[in-house]
């Protein structure tokens, strides 16, 4: 039986197909992989997506764009945990270089 969590994340998911034009899917995908071709597994991309990537059209993520126009007429625990995922993210970041027993340095 699907949980509370697996229902509204097919509702984003649904939510982002719906909202990004193939345009901006093409953006995204540029920035998240550069031309390096598409791998199979497309969630890590879908999951930035979601969290992070801000379509230049609409100003905010994916998650906030579905509070604004979907908030109200979603029950307070529905909204309470996509507030909360909203508040999360999926960070990218450019490994610059390894430092061997010490540590890696990024760049966002």
């Amino acid at each position: 039986m699907p949980s509370e969590c697996d229902r509204l994340r097919k509702q984003l998911g649904t939510f982002l197909m719906e909202t990004a034009s193939r345009r901006d899917t093409r953006l995204a995908q540029e920035e998240f992989v550069g031309d390096s071709p598409a791998e199979d597994d497309q969630m890590p991309l879908i999951d930035w997506m979601m969290h992070d990537w801000v379509p230049p059209r609409l100003g905010r993520t994916i998650m906030q764009e579905y509070l604004l126009k979907r908030g109200a007429g979603l029950a307070p625990r529905e909204r309470e945990l996509i507030e909360s995922w909203s508040r999360s993210y999926v960070g990218l970041y450019e490994v610059q270089e390894v430092k061997v027993g010490s540590g890696i340095e990024v760049k966002t």
